[in-house]
């Protein structure tokens, strides 16, 4: 606690602070130590969704540090909110990073993949996904078990994640369970 301030009143605090930063500012900050000023440093800037730093954060998904990668992919998933206008023009790398050797980058990519395509998923990318709900790492399966609520593949994905409601996280399937709410509710 700094003079009486809980942590998420620093954090509420620092996003003020950030959002009066500009742009470049903003992305610069995406490399410090700090995982705390990095992760809102993206919130601040998926927010405003600026469209000459849109190729800059392209290029993160080839960075050599999983980190990046991984906000790479966070900003992909919601660069532009509420009307995300990159959307087509990040799914590409995000099909790609969902590949990726980390499995916090995959997990971010799944996610991000969820949060772009909650309506109208193509199938290419259910593909993508029903594949990835196999992965070895249950960060990702749970990832992808969220982003399936979203499939237009209601038949396949609902065997999908009736499967993983069996996985042997627990917490994988709970969120097979919240896919499947997700999916009912549509």
């Amino acid at each position: 606690m700094v003079a009486g301030l809980k942590l998420d009143e620093l954090e509420s605090l620092a996003f003020k602070g950030a959002e009066t930063l500009s742009s470049d500012e903003l992305f610069r900050l995406l490399f410090d130590k700090d995982n705390i000023v990095r992760a809102i440093v993206a919130m601040v800037l998926q927010l405003r969704g600026d469209a000459q730093l849109f190729g800059k954060i392209l290029e993160l998904a080839t960075h050599q540090d999983a980190y990046v990668r991984d906000l790479c992919a966070f900003l992909l998933g919601q660069y532009g909110t509420p009307t995300k206008p990159y959307r087509e023009l990040s799914i590409d790398t995000l099909l790609n990073l969902i590949k990726d050797e980390n499995y916090e980058v995959r997990s971010g990519a799944a996610a991000a993949i969820g949060h772009l395509y909650y309506k109208d998923m193509p199938p290419l990318v259910e593909e993508v996904l029903f594949k990835a709900a196999s992965d070895r790492s249950a960060t990702v399966r749970l990832s992808v078990a969220c982003a399936l609520g979203s499939s237009t593949d209601v038949e396949k994905a609902e065997k999908i994640l009736k499967k993983m409601l069996n996985d042997k996280s627990q917490n994988v399937a709970e969120w097979a369970e919240v896919g499947l709410d997700i999916l009912s509710d549509d």
